[in-house]
């Protein structure tokens, strides 16, 4: 699967940024944003991950993921998300609840992940289209936080509903700030 998009930032004038995000089953992706034409790549097979930073000076920089890195990218959601065939991938699920989320009344799932980890999914009662996710996240100063990632603008692709726009708060920049939308086709 291609994405291929914009990433703008709510809260700053800087230029919607093109992206390329390829994704390949099981676990292989690889993202791709330019900047000031530059390009920033980050890579994963599945097992390891490189990322390559534009030059500062001279030549690109190349460096392997962090095992942080690795463990986020084994946790994420991939093509299918973590609903798709959860159990064959070892992937508990059960409802929470109900909630309302952007004017849909949507199921509540607490997802552990393989790894131990826990997430929160929303899924739409009406159409079962995901609404929302939910995944904890360290920042560049080590301080924890919580994301929530949204999808709208579903559009039928012939066999299948695709979200056109996939936007990403922190809870602690909740309401409007903090926001980065990516959008796509």
């Amino acid at each position: 699967m291609v994405w291929l998009g914009e990433l703008q930032a709510t809260r700053s004038a800087t230029p919607p940024l093109p992206f390329v995000m390829k994704m390949k089953r099981p676990d292989k992706m690889r993202f791709e944003v330019t900047v000031e034409n530059e390009k920033s790549i980050r890579a994963f097979d599945g097992v390891a991950g490189w990322k390559v930073k534009p030059p500062r000076s001279g030549r690109p920089e190349l460096k392997p993921f962090t095992p942080e890195e690795v463990r986020y990218a084994h946790d994420a959601p991939g093509i299918d998300g973590p609903l798709i065939d959860h159990e064959a991938k070892g992937i508990g699920v059960e409802l929470e609840g109900t909630d309302e989320v952007e004017g849909h009344k949507a199921y509540r799932l607490k997802v552990r992940l393989p790894s131990g980890t826990t997430r929160r999914v929303w899924v739409d009662v009406s159409t079962f289209l995901d609404l929302k996710y939910e995944r904890r996240t360290r920042g560049t100063d080590g301080q924890e936080g919580t994301v929530f990632v949204y999808y709208r603008d579903y559009r039928d692709t012939g066999s299948l509903q695709i979200p056109m726009t996939i936007e990403t708060a922190s809870a602690d920049a909740m309401p409007g700030g903090g926001r980065h939308a990516a959008t796509g086709n």
